[in-house]
């Protein structure tokens, strides 16, 4: 799956973990993480490490880079309104 793939729209998938923090991940990154087109069940897991960046891990692999806390809404608002304009 593609950005293409969804209407030529930006698309995330945002984790709430707990009240420590969101975890937004943009269409890529989720398809890297897990196979929609899988029936079996899947996870993905965030670890956050005290004072540190999250790391996130799916079935299928492990990202590659760690993840800042201001990510969201940052990353998600500013994507939004680039497509807007």
């Amino acid at each position: 799956m593609s950005s293409e793939a969804v209407c030529g729209r930006e698309v995330f998938l945002c984790l709430v973990c707990g009240q420590e923090t969101i975890c937004a991940l943009n269409i890529d990154e989720f398809s890297r993480l897990i196979d929609v087109h899988l029936t079996e069940s899947q996870s993905i897991i965030v670890d956050v490490p005290p004072g540190g960046s999250m790391h996130v891990k799916g079935t299928l692999e492990v990202l590659d880079k760690s993840l800042r806390h201001n990510s969201f809404p940052e990353e998600f608002f500013d994507r939004s309104l680039e497509v807007v304009e």
